[in-house]
């Protein structure tokens, strides 16, 4: 990615904490901090496309990771938004709810500290020539800590050594989410996630194969061809995974266990009632073969 020559500073601010003027002033943009709308589990999957209600150096409402895409390869790069898709520039984001999913890089992007680089004293100077620099306060008790998606191993750069235990495996820093975020988008490496009609056609389409097939094929049959299909969905997710699609790893894969589990019942109280000599129910059940790998099963 072509960078700039000339080191342009962007602040970020939010509704409540603007910038000082001073520095609004000095600076190239001024874009909001704000991450995403956390999940049910507390953690923060994204961030906005746009902010609504950001502090008044900010009245496009740009996020701070678009604006500093923008600075980095153009300044004139124009952001064009619509229901499930951004562009801005080459760079086609995908949208989920108006938020850009963030594809985390499990706390290896390089760091140096402030006073160091701002001394020239950093240990390699390469990790900050010509790159993007994301300035942020380390600091665990300064309310820039958050819950992400993505669990990590957090080294002797995260806590200080005092507290060397000051986070859990899946939290960090904003201003490292932040970066990310940025990393995402120079990187094109976009997530897109499984659309929810995708999703309840899969669970309705496997629970009712897997049924059928547990129903009316014998017994090992039946019961191997549930663990292919579960193995194979797994495999799966974790394939689209990495190629940058979240396949949902919890509803099908229930509803495949839930109808083999239904069908087994249903083929047990049928095979009951045939014994009881029930006429309906002898039209009704698996064919001979199956109930006689049912009931050899069964017995041993």
């Amino acid at each position: 990615m072509p960078r700039s020559s000339t080191t342009w500073p962007a602040f970020v601010c939010t509704h409540d904490d603007p910038p000082l003027q001073v520095f609004s002033r000095a600076a190239a943009a001024v874009a909001g901090r704000e991450l995403g709308v956390p999940d049910p589990a507390n953690a923060v999957r994204g961030v906005p496309i746009h902010i609504a209600n950001s502090c008044e150096d900010n009245p496009s409402g740009l996020p701070a990771f678009v604006q500093a895409v923008r600075i980095a390869e153009g300044p004139t790069e124009l952001l064009n938004t619509n229901r499930d898709e951004a562009t801005l520039g080459q760079h086609s984001i995908p949208l989920v709810n108006g938020e850009m999913l963030i594809n985390f890089t499990n706390g290896k992007s390089p760091t140096c500290g402030y006073l160091a680089a701002f001394k020239g004293r950093c240990p390699s100077p390469s990790l900050i020539t010509n790159h993007i620099v994301v300035v942020g306060i380390k600091l665990v008790d300064a309310d820039d800590v958050y819950a992400q998606t993505v669990s990590f191993y957090h080294d002797s750069s995260f806590c200080p050594s005092s507290r060397p235990k000051c986070m859990v495996p899946n939290q960090n820093y904003g201003y490292r989410i932040l970066g990310d975020a940025i990393s995402t988008v120079l990187g094109d490496r976009h997530i897109q996630s499984q659309p929810d009609s995708s999703d309840l056609l899969s669970t309705l389409l496997m629970g009712t194969l897997i049924g059928a097939a547990v129903y009316l094929l014998s017994f090992r049959r039946a019961m191997l061809i549930t663990a292919v299909v579960l193995a194979a969905y797994a495999l799966l997710a974790v394939v689209l995974g990495r190629s940058g699609w979240l396949v949902d790893p919890i509803y099908t894969p229930v509803a495949i266990v839930l109808a083999a589990g239904f069908s087994l019942a249903a083929r047990y109280v049928c095979f009951s009632w045939t014994s009881a000599g029930s006429p309906r129910c002898l039209r009704e059940c698996p064919p001979k073969t199956s109930r006689r790998s049912f009931t050899n099963t069964s017995m041993t």
